[in-house]
């Protein structure tokens, strides 16, 4: 029988680290059980259910990213006259004056941001309407700020083409994170508050 540096069984070494990780379990507090089991069960979810059925018949990059090209068009239609949006190898390309612009490709969607968000909501135990609220209106918040990122793009495309790279990779997205980061602080500060008043 293969033994382990001590001349235990394998067996028993195993036993023995599966008995102490259960001790250290229990140690957890019951609201962070809740929340990395939510979390877990969430992330495994939406990875099965999107890799194996949505992306295939790309439901909802597709309409997402549509909806995301057209709002930023008709938000930079306000001060370029003449914006438009063509197909170019099915990716959406906005163009103005007949020159392209920006083009929203499936990542740039925010449909990654909106599962982030919403998980974590989902994971923080809370009221169902306060929970429900703030999915809303988080979810409306971060297409908006979304929208006036790409229109941002836009912008630095035709006025200084230099930064595109630093505001695309970093700039907009420590905005959009320190943003999602900042409705996470309000969601979870009441309940937080509750638990103080409850060990009072």
């Amino acid at each position: 029988m293969l033994t382990n540096i001590i001349g235990q069984p394998n067996y028993q070494v195993i036993i023995m680290f599966l008995k102490a990780i259960k001790e250290e379990y229990k140690q957890i507090p019951a609201p962070v059980k809740v929340f990395v089991i939510r979390a877990l069960v969430i992330l495994l979810g939406w990875n099965l259910l999107y890799h194996l059925w949505l992306l295939p018949i790309q439901v909802p990059d597709r309409q997402l990213t549509n909806i995301t090209v057209y709002s930023t068009k008709f938000f930079l239609s306000f001060f370029y006259d003449h914006a438009a949006v063509v197909m170019d190898n099915y990716k959406p390309i906005i163009t103005i004056n007949g020159h392209k612009i920006v083009g929203i490709a499936r990542n740039c969607n925010g449909l990654e941001l909106m599962v982030l968000y919403v998980g974590f909501i989902l994971c923080f135990p809370s009221d169902k309407k306060r929970m429900l609220n703030f999915i809303l209106w988080g979810l409306v918040l971060i297409f908006i700020i979304n929208i006036l990122r790409c229109a941002a793009i836009a912008w630095l495309n035709i006025n200084y083409k230099h930064w595109v790279d630093f505001g695309h990779k970093i700039a907009f997205k420590v905005t959009m994170y320190s943003l999602i980061f900042y409705i996470w602080v309000r969601y979870t500060k009441n309940y937080f508050n509750i638990l103080k008043r409850k060990e009072a």
